[in-house]
């Protein structure tokens, strides 16, 4: 399966422009270089972690009020995940 990495990235709130999102499935992603993940979507109702490495990330935020469906599969988790 491709892999996708978004290591050393400033931004810790990638989808911030994207708050009409409602379905997002993070596959195969390398999340070096990150302290925290903020997934901040008012209309998200599908979130899918898979296969995915959190690298030094320490906090996984997800904000997603319409949040319906939270699924994770082999994803390391960090110290803290925040919903």
């Amino acid at each position: 399966m491709p892999s996708s990495d978004i290591s050393g990235c400033d931004n810790t709130d990638l989808f911030s422009k994207c708050a009409n999102l409602k379905n997002l499935t993070l596959i195969g992603c390398n999340m070096k270089g990150f302290k925290v993940l903020s997934i901040c979507l008012p209309l998200l109702s599908n979130l899918k972690l898979n296969q995915s490495a959190c690298g030094g990330v320490e906090v996984i935020k997800i904000d997603a009020t319409q949040l319906k469906n939270l699924n994770i599969t082999d994803f390391q988790i960090p110290k803290t995940l925040s919903l």
